[in-house]
């Protein structure tokens, strides 16, 4: 059974692009988790007057290993494959880091998926690019691409863009975080029904640009007709993260990809190496809870904005 979301926006009754993420995962042979099927049916609603996207921010806070980054991928390819002209982005910790995901996963999945043919030949319905620091994917039919960029206010100076994913936000601080605001928001200005998705585990002391983003996504639980889609699971304040039956029931991958050996293994790692944290750091790896307090004088997202 998958597990429940500690904040979750409903589904309302507009029509959903959902589905057609499902099946391009499924082609790929790695079908959609429940938790990963509940979030794209509510972040690709469209707006029954216009056929945009109702969502222009979508806030994806789950444990690690939960397959955030694997949802981020399928998403990716049918944006490209389902927009004229679109341009995709991925960023994430560093340009490395985005361009190694690029390379060596995202890639690997369209090789498993036949029904695009076999990457590089003239039947292939894609095309990849390898080259350092401008790694990823065009669809010749669309004259779409898939590409990264490096987390810096210049990584997308001159580009426009349909869809960016900022993964690991945790890692930013406000410093980093205004610099990836300034480098995205722009892009996005002539872009009709533009989207973008903050992903990441839950931070620590230095994830102010976090902080912003999960203070937006919890509020606009409680705004009607909001534009802000917050997906988020894991364990509550008072949980004892050693708990591991208490972990398990929050990991929404538990049961699918993640087993009661996971946990145990990773919690007795947590637990005698200081340098990750110990027990706190369990807690935020896979229970998705913050290593400190967001109660501060001054609201992170006005702190960031003003950085």
């Amino acid at each position: 059974m998958s597990a429940p979301p500690r904040n979750h926006t409903p589904r309302s009754d507009r029509p959903t692009r959902g589905g057609a993420v499902a099946k391009i995962a499924a082609a790929k042979g790695r079908p959609l988790m429940p938790w990963q099927r509940t979030a794209a049916d509510v972040a690709l609603e469209v707006d029954p007057e216009t056929g945009l996207y109702w969502y222009g921010t979508v806030l994806i806070f789950v444990p690690r290993q939960a397959g955030k980054t694997k949802l981020e991928g399928d998403v990716a390819d049918h944006r490209c494959l389902t927009t004229r002209r679109g341009r995709v982005w991925y960023t994430a910790q560093t340009g490395k880091d985005a361009s190694s995901w690029m390379r060596d996963e995202h890639f690997e999945t369209l090789d498993d998926a036949t029904i695009f043919g076999q990457a590089g030949t003239p039947q292939c319905r894609y095309r990849l690019s390898r080259r350092a620091g401008q790694e990823g994917v065009a669809w010749p039919a669309t004259r779409s691409t898939f590409r990264v960029f490096p987390p810096k206010r210049t990584g997308l100076h001159s580009k426009q863009s349909d869809l960016v994913f900022v993964d690991e936000a945790w890692a930013y601080d406000a410093e980093q975080g205004a610099a990836v605001r300034q480098a995205i928001r722009p892009t996005m200005a002539t872009r009709r029904g533009s989207q973008l998705w903050v992903v990441s585990t839950k931070g620590d002391d230095a994830s102010t640009y976090l902080d912003g983003y999960i203070a937006m996504g919890e509020a606009s639980l409680t705004q009607p007709n909001t534009r802000v889609c917050i997906v988020d699971y894991g364990i509550a304040d008072d949980v004892d993260p050693e708990d591991i039956d208490a972990v398990a029931a929050a990991h929404p991958a538990y049961g699918y990809t993640i087993t009661r050996e996971t946990l145990v293994d990773a919690l007795n790692d947590f637990r005698t190496d200081p340098t990750l944290g110990g027990v706190n750091g369990f807690a935020r790896g896979y229970g998705n809870r913050p290593t400190r307090t967001r109660v501060a004088a001054i609201p992170a997202g006005l702190w960031t904005d003003a950085g």
